[in-house]
């Protein structure tokens, strides 16, 4: 069976390489065949990019065909409809030339590539919908909830789940969600809820790296984006640092430091024991398996069609999590395989509780263990396996 993989994400960058590429290499080991169309930042390709070169070379290897276009920032608009025609037409090329059996579509605006090819050439469209975008915007306030623009992604978003034959989802929540969609316009189809893997091979050290013990410390991994809850991911820590003097905080993180500082100014934490690190993606296990907890905030009962891969790579590197009530399968998972703590809600008093919970649980002698073991279950290999799923029921004509 042969898939063309669409991807607005670019290969190239980390989260693609996270989140496409250790699921795409296994299920080639599969025995599926993969055409990727991937649209790529300017700076990450051409002939004198090393990485980039690796990259091709490592692809072709395997035997994947890869074919990238050109990801165009702005302006906003013009720029997303000059990639979606572009998109468009590149699809209908390799459709031509390949003759996939099946579309996979990663995203909505991959998605919208996708529909016309597989409207025109008849193939089966896999709608990966890597939770609901316009649910995920609306929180972090780049649109107004309820708006004209929120509608709008909306309005695609249902489209393009009727459209597909097959749907890949994060978390139970967001496929009831689909389910209820799909029966009030009296369909069914195929519903696979894959929450974000993580690749193990790249956590290998957490079984040998050491803590630091001179120091608790809480990492926070990955992007600063408003629908995480930053500022009171610092009074958590606040309230840590009072009761355990000299721990530190460590943000992980390309993104821009100037989101927090302003919570860090008000705090009056200790000159320095807040940091930020922009580490080299081969360094992040490591610096994370010498940490004592990963924490994660998110708003109560909110984008609950997420499950982040920061809670993955937190448990493969051996260490606990610290989320909130009202996260859904992400709490779900944490509390049931007892490898964190849920702070129940962001009051004083319940962050005292989930200080000496989580201080209590970076003590038991077995928490690394019960980490790497929970992190097995979010495996990549494991994440293929459902993909392959998919894949069967689509190859077998059972998804129509």
């Amino acid at each position: 069976m042969k898939i063309l993989y669409i991807s607005y994400n670019g290969l190239m960058e980390p989260l693609f390489q996270s989140q496409g590429m250790p699921y795409i290499m296994n299920a080639r080991r599969g025995g599926y065949d993969f055409c990727l169309l991937t649209f790529e930042f300017v700076e990450n390709t051409g002939k004198h990019n090393q990485a980039f070169l690796t990259m091709r070379d490592r692809l072709s290897q395997a035997g994947i065909v890869w074919r990238n276009l050109r990801f165009h920032r702005g302006p906003a608009f013009i720029a997303k409809i000059y990639d979606l025609l572009a998109g468009v037409a590149a699809s209908f090329i390799l459709s031509a030339r390949l003759r996939p059996d099946a579309i996979q579509a990663r995203g909505l605006f991959s998605a919208l590539v996708a529909i016309p090819v597989s409207f025109i050439t008849g193939k089966p469209l896999i709608f990966d919908t890597r939770s609901k975008l316009s649910e995920a915007y609306a929180i972090s306030g780049k649109w107004k909830r309820g708006g004209a623009t929120s509608k709008l992604m909306n309005f695609l978003e249902e489209r393009c789940l009727k459209s597909a034959k097959a749907i890949i989802v994060e978390t139970t929540d967001h496929k009831k969600e689909v389910e209820d969609l799909l029966s009030g316009n009296n369909m069914t189809k195929p519903i696979e809820v894959i929450p974000c893997c993580v690749d193990l091979d790249r956590f290998k050290c957490a079984e040998t790296v050491q803590r630091r013990d001179r120091e608790f410390t809480i990492s926070y991994l990955g992007s600063l984006s408003g629908w995480y809850c930053l500022k009171e991911t610092i009074a958590f820590f606040k309230k840590v640092n009072e009761e355990l003097p000299g721990s530190k905080m460590a943000f992980l993180t390309k993104g821009d430091p100037g989101a927090i500082l302003e919570y860090i100014k008000e705090s009056k934490l200790p000159e320095d024991s807040v940091k930020f690190f922009d580490l080299a993606p081969d360094m992040v296990p490591h610096y994370l398996a010498a940490s004592s907890a990963g924490i994660m905030f998110k708003y109560p009962d909110q984008r609950l069609s997420s499950f982040p891969v920061k809670i993955g790579e937190y448990l493969a590197s051996g260490i606990p999590v610290i989320i909130n009530h009202g996260t859904g399968d992400v709490e779900k998972f944490i509390l049931g395989n007892n490898v964190g703590v849920a702070i129940d809600g962001f009051s004083e008093e319940a962050f005292k509780r989930g200080v000496s919970a989580i201080l209590s649980l970076s003590k038991e002698k077995d928490i690394r263990e019960r980490c790497l073991s929970a992190a097995r279950k979010l495996s990549a290999e494991n994440g293929a396996q459902r993909y392959m799923k998919i894949y069967e029921l689509i190859d077998k004509g059972m998804a129509f």
